[in-house]
């Protein structure tokens, strides 16, 4: 089996399962990623949920965040690093994610990642006074909070 150099490499495309070609990716619902250039079948990678919610953050998608803001069943899911949407909208320096994030009725503040870092933290490390004002106005959010090594801000 000949490998194809990693510069060769497609970008992500989103797909359905039986998308034949490229023109159909673009309307489909379901992340699908060629391996190789030379690939004639998919691997088929699917976001649902709350992973497409921190997939639309990332990515600054806002038509896709709002669908999926609608829909998702756990605002505070944590991904592998432990961060949640709000976290990851925070790493971002997304203030719109953040407000409305904010705005969800589920919507913890003060979940740890798995370094210790609440959204607040993690805002107030990268200096973004717009998102930590926002966080601030939250009735529940924790301006004490400290991380595993009790670093306090």
């Amino acid at each position: 089996m000949e490998i194809t150099p990693i510069s060769n490499l497609y970008s992500c495309y989103r797909a359905d399962k039986n998308v034949q070609n490229k023109r159909e990716i673009k309307n489909s619902n379901v992340t699908t990623l060629p391996l190789f250039a030379d690939a004639k079948s998919f691997v088929n990678i699917t976001f649902k949920g709350e992973q497409e919610l921190m997939r639309a953050i990332g990515n600054h998608y806002t038509d896709d965040f709002d669908r999926e803001l609608a829909t998702v069943e756990n605002i505070n899911y944590q991904d592998s690093d432990g961060d949640t949407p709000l976290t990851y909208a925070a790493m971002k320096n997304s203030l719109d994610f953040v407000e409305k994030l904010l705005a969800h009725p589920d919507i913890d503040v003060n979940i740890k990642n798995n370094d210790g870092r609440t959204a607040l933290f993690i805002a107030a490390r990268d200096g973004d006074k717009d998102v930590v004002a926002k966080l601030l106005e939250h009735p529940d959010t924790d301006p004490n909070c400290q991380t595993k090594k009790v670093i306090t801000l």
